[in-house]
């Protein structure tokens, strides 16, 4: 699991279910924290939604804006 600006949380959900041992930080797990790492962030960005990305709200309402994309 990951959850922005919390350190990531990795379980054996075979091993233990009730998710109540955190792997993350076991050095015999590096390995695949890792690339489920980069697995979820492949997803993320084959999958990113950007319809809100570039908006912020204001005292006068939404502003868009559309900075070029590289």
């Amino acid at each position: 699991m990951h959850f922005t600006g919390l350190p990531p949380l990795f379980f054996d959900l075979h091993e233990d279910p009730e998710e109540l041992h955190d792997l993350a930080d076991d050095p015999g797990h590096r390995s695949l924290v890792l690339e489920h790492t980069r697995g979820m962030l492949s997803w993320r960005m084959n999958h990113d939604e950007r319809v809100l990305a570039n908006t912020r709200l204001t005292g006068d309402g939404a502003r868009t804006t559309n900075p070029p994309r590289y």
